[in-house]
């Protein structure tokens, strides 16, 4: 029988609730966990959880690796302050956003030199049929 994913120890499972919900009391400069450096918080306790569901005040995030993700894919470099942009969308912090966009780049990379790669090799194996053929005729 497979564990139900949850957002946090005793929290609502994934099924219930698709997206986390930002905590919008606990942002930036002052922040009791992270000082003055904090991008947010998604909300962890399950009473305040519910009643922003029930009163429609949740606001619902994608996870951070679809944000980047998507943003990595329409665009070739980052700047500054996309980064700060990007770490109060994720609520992350901005060297986390930054080694994740490096990250997804060197993805992206690989991935092109991987296709041209298999490419030349294509036609390298189709070239070599072509003359094995030729030769036992």
């Amino acid at each position: 029988m497979p564990i139900p994913a949850k957002w946090f120890p005793l929290g609502p499972s994934f099924r219930l609730f698709p997206y986390p919900v930002v905590d919008a009391t606990g942002k930036g400069p002052g922040c009791k966990d992270c000082g003055d450096g904090c991008s947010g918080h998604y909300v962890t306790d399950l009473t305040k959880y519910l009643a922003l569901y029930s009163q429609g005040k949740a606001v619902r995030s994608p996870p951070p690796s679809q944000i980047l993700q998507e943003y990595n894919k329409k665009n070739e470099m980052f700047l500054e302050v996309d980064i700060e942009n990007l770490a109060s969308k994720c609520l992350l912090p901005s060297n986390e956003v930054r080694l994740w966009l490096q990250h997804l780049q060197q993805v992206a990379k690989n991935s092109r030199k991987g296709a041209e790669k298999a490419k030349a090799s294509r036609r390298r194996k189709a070239i070599d049929a072509l003359t094995s053929m030729a030769s036992t005729t």
